[in-house]
């Protein structure tokens, strides 16, 4: 059996600190969609985008969570819940 290892990506997610040395700005989650939008552009309908999303939601601008994911689920394939942090 042959395994492949990927790097695992730091778990940050807009408008938080994530490992702590990140800038927090209130456009984060604007451009979070943008983004995603322009991966969808490039990449079209034939390859999957998929994020790991906190189960708490996206932080808003306001620092608060975001009454609806719709927008992003626009550009989205999968969301997998990354319980595992979640205490």
């Amino acid at each position: 059996m042959k395994l492949t290892l990927r790097p695992r990506p730091l778990e940050q997610e807009p408008a938080s600190q994530g490992i702590g040395c990140n800038t927090i700005s209130v456009d984060d989650a604007a451009n979070l969609l943008k983004f995603l939008k322009t991966l969808r552009e490039v990449f079209g309908t034939h390859r999957l985008i998929t994020a790991d999303v906190w189960p708490g939601g996206i932080i808003g601008p306001d620092g608060n969570v975001l009454s609806s994911f719709a927008a992003y689920g626009k550009y989205l394939d999968y969301a997998n819940l990354m319980t595992v942090s979640f205490v």
